[in-house]
């Protein structure tokens, strides 16, 4: 999901979601404030209700009291009953059909209705001059009807209220859920969007870390791994030995980017895990044992004992041909028997870290990749010059650690005594004749050491 087609249409998808959640919100928000506005107003009528009660009882009482003009009080309470009838309509409509607010609201009004013919009865008691029964009437059935109508419209009241109420809360909660729904999904998409960008291609830009180390180190290493076509390889890395982590490859690195001298390694940076320190004491017998070799058999196994040291998957000894201008493998290690007789020589002239380590006379790394190994090739130095490479393939970031270089150097060192210098390859007079012929290797068919 890195191609901005798929990006556009998840902003809009977030467009859209934040406007129709906006627009429900909003609308939610506009009908509960009317509702609440329609519960201000019930709450009033009824208030105005109980008020209007009031204001017919205490006129009922002012028909018998001395003093007063019964005539004008009758048209006082005759004005209120009207508008505590047109108030309870007003209530009415506000009510739920089949509710029990609108059931108490029936209630009231058939109380307001005995009442007006309790008030009737009593206007006639009164016009008759006779304020004895006008007076049991008022403060009997009057109080009592009354007393039955406030009970109505205030159940009412609350009924409806309750309802009002338990309708807002849940629309408050789906103002929640809606709500959180949008979040919900502007986080899900901002963060697939923000991921999405992040997901580049190694090739979008150079020098991008690809696997722990630059395109530009993938690259050298790479093209030591695998060489131009008509470059002869390296070696061949093919299904190694039981730790069962070599695969076929082949190389050659760039001198300016994939290569370094012994003084530095491939990157300036610094290895970034903390490696095991190299056993001084299992190098020193190493050391020891290289200098009492005898025999090719006996080199293999002491430098199967260094590839371990240094922690290489795999390791060669290879030998520099004078005449030929070329390097031979001579001592191989980790590699499957297939694999060791397909190794091909290696021209002096050839675009990889071996030949150019015995180029220079200095040691060449390449670093590792979350998929590759890194590797070392170390000169085989002597006062003459160079007499071979050694060459590993190491693993963990080893090929960074000053120490493991330090190592390799110290046993390329003691290898290089082992090998024919160009001198005495050449039938110099410098060497003293050997009386001792040391067995063949079998790949080439040449003298191993030169005593």
């Amino acid at each position: 999901m890195t191609r901005r087609p798929e990006r556009f249409v998840l902003f809009v998808l977030l467009v859209a979601g934040s406007v129709a959640a906006a627009y429900f919100l909003v609308t939610m928000e506009l009908t509960l404030r009317s509702r609440q506005a329609a519960t201000v107003q019930i709450r009033g009528l009824t208030e105005q209700v109980r008020l209007l009660l009031v204001q017919v009882r205490a006129g009922q009482e002012a028909y018998i009291a001395q003093g007063q003009d019964a005539e004008d009080w009758m048209g006082r309470v005759s004005d209120d009953l009207e508008a505590l009838d047109a108030a309870l309509d007003d209530l009415t409509k506000r009510a739920p059909a089949d509710s029990t607010a609108a059931v108490d609201l029936d209630a009231a009004r058939t109380a307001v209705d005995a009442f007006i013919v309790i008030d009737k009865r009593v206007r006639e008691y009164v016009e008759g001059e006779n304020p004895l029964p006008a007076s049991d009437l008022i403060f009997e059935d009057g109080i009592r009807t009354a007393d039955a109508i406030d009970a109505h419209v205030t159940a009412a009241r609350d009924a409806m209220q309750a309802s009002r109420r338990e309708a807002d809360s849940k629309r408050r909660q789906t103002m929640g859920a809606i709500l959180g729904a949008w979040l919900f999904g502007l986080l899900t998409i901002a963060f697939v969007l923000l991921r999405t960008a992040d997901e580049r291609s190694p090739e979008m830009d150079r020098g991008e870390t690809v696997g722990g180390a630059t395109v530009e180190d993938q690259a050298a290493a790479d093209d030591w791994l695998h060489p131009p076509p008509g470059a002869p390889p390296v070696a061949l890395r093919a299904e190694p030995n039981p730790r069962g982590v070599l695969r076929d490859h082949q190389g050659s690195p760039e001198p300016g980017s994939a290569t370094t001298s012994a003084s530095g390694t491939l990157n300036e940076t610094p290895v970034q895990q903390v490696l095991p320190g190299v056993d001084l004491e299992i190098a020193a017998a190493v050391c020891t044992d290289l200098a009492q070799v005898r025999d090719a058999e006996e080199l293999a196994e002491v430098a199967g004992r260094a590839a371990r040291l240094i922690d290489a998957f795999g390791l060669i000894v290879w030998r520099g041909d004078g005449e030929a201008a070329e390097l031979r493998p001579l001592v191989i290690h980790g590699y499957a028997e297939d694999v060791a007789a397909e190794i091909p020589t290696i021209p002096f002239g050839a675009d990889n870290v071996t030949a150019a380590a015995w180029r220079a006379g200095a040691a060449r790394t390449v670093r590792a990749t979350s998929t590759e190994p890194g590797g070392l090739a170390v000169p085989l130095l002597v006062a003459s010059g160079c007499v071979g490479v050694l060459t590993a393939e190491i693993g963990h970031g080893r090929e960074q650690d000053p120490a493991t270089l330090a190592v390799a150097r110290i046993v390329a060192a003691q290898i290089a005594t082992l090998l024919p210098t160009p001198a005495s390859a050449s039938g110099s007079e410098s060497v003293p004749p050997s009386t001792e012929t040391m067995p063949e290797t079998t790949e080439e068919g040449e003298d191993l050491f030169q005593t």
